[in-house]
């Protein structure tokens, strides 16, 4: 899967690049089509804020959150909404056969 991460009003550093890349790799056993992933890192004022959007045949999910102190909570709430969406669309996806 390529993955984009983007940096706004801050910059992105290899340790936040390794967590954010760590976690999505794990979304490749939930759905193999899945082909990109554009992450938006952003700081207004005091909050923080991740954006994931994930790409693939067939698929386009979205997630955002915010925290007002530390990046990586944003970062992990952020994967844990894409992770229970694309838990929901598996299941989905097995409970009705094509």
């Amino acid at each position: 899967m390529q993955i984009t991460i983007t940096g706004k009003h801050l910059e992105v550093r290899p340790g936040m690049r390794t967590h954010v890349e760590r976690h999505l790799d794990k979304f490749k056993r939930y759905d193999e089509s899945l082909r990109e992933a554009h992450v938006l890192l952003t700081m207004e004022k005091y909050m923080y804020v991740a954006e994931v959007t994930l790409h693939g045949k067939g698929t386009n999910l979205f997630a955002a959150s915010h925290s007002k102190g530390n990046l990586y909570v944003a970062i992990d709430a952020t994967i844990e909404k894409l992770e229970a969406q694309l838990r929901k669309r598996t299941e989905k996806l097995k409970a009705h056969p094509h």
